[in-house]
């Protein structure tokens, strides 16, 4: 059984970790190529973002934005079939837990949680609650993290995501994490403040350094 959310979440006596999902825990960016490929699409990656980087196989126009939307939610809806967890996410994650509440929170349409949750369950990670929310990140860490200010760490692979984060929670630690290079390559300057993880062994370190040099522990 997963937990129930509840708000502040987990013990005020422990820290907590709120982690994005796609490019972060499952790899998101090949497995949306190889779906695309099987609808005859192709993703370029000419710049840091999806709409107007989708083209139809053998020429033809970027899809515009409404066309984008559809292809990700039917990507979504089969997202077992596709994705996979990205390297060392799992293991990581176990030895969080140890110390740590941890939540995921998943900017995608609430309606396909009912099946990322079993996805995420069947590759071992059914311990962590869920959530599918298309709202600013910033106001729901607050709200997990509660009154108390408790430590907290926020991973996520996007910059805006990171900037909601750091206005809306300030305090919280902020941990850029990407799976795939491609795409990292291209990304924009992050917020000043945001520590940069290589990898999944190298994104704990910055967590437990984080909580450890947390003015509320001891």
């Amino acid at each position: 059984m997963t937990p129930a959310i509840a708000y502040p979440y987990g013990s005020p006596d422990r820290p907590l970790v709120v982690c994005d999902v796609d490019e972060v825990v499952l790899e998101f960016v090949q497995p949306f190529r190889d779906f695309l490929a099987s609808h005859e699409f192709e993703l370029v990656t000419d710049s840091f973002k999806l709409t107007g980087n989708i083209r139809p196989h053998g020429g033809g126009g970027p899809l515009d934005g409404p066309a984008t939307k559809l292809l990700l939610s039917d990507f979504f809806a089969e997202q077992e079939r596709w994705q996979r967890p990205a390297i060392g996410a799992a293991e990581a994650l176990a030895m969080l837990a140890q110390a740590c509440d941890l939540v995921f929170l998943s900017a995608m349409p609430p309606q396909h949680a009912a099946v990322r949750r079993p996805h995420l369950g069947a590759l071992g990670l059914h311990a962590f609650p869920l959530i599918a929310d298309e709202s600013p990140k910033g106001v729901i860490v607050q709200a997990l993290r509660g009154a108390a200010s408790r430590p907290a760490a926020f991973i996520d692979d996007l910059p805006h995501n990171h900037a909601a984060v750091m206005r809306d929670a300030p305090g919280v630690a902020c941990i850029h994490l990407m799976a795939n290079a491609d795409f990292r390559a291209l990304m924009p300057p992050l917020p000043e403040g945001i520590a940069i993880a290589r990898d999944w062994p190298h994104c704990t370190s910055l967590v437990q350094s984080a909580f450890a040099h947390s003015p509320h522990q001891d």
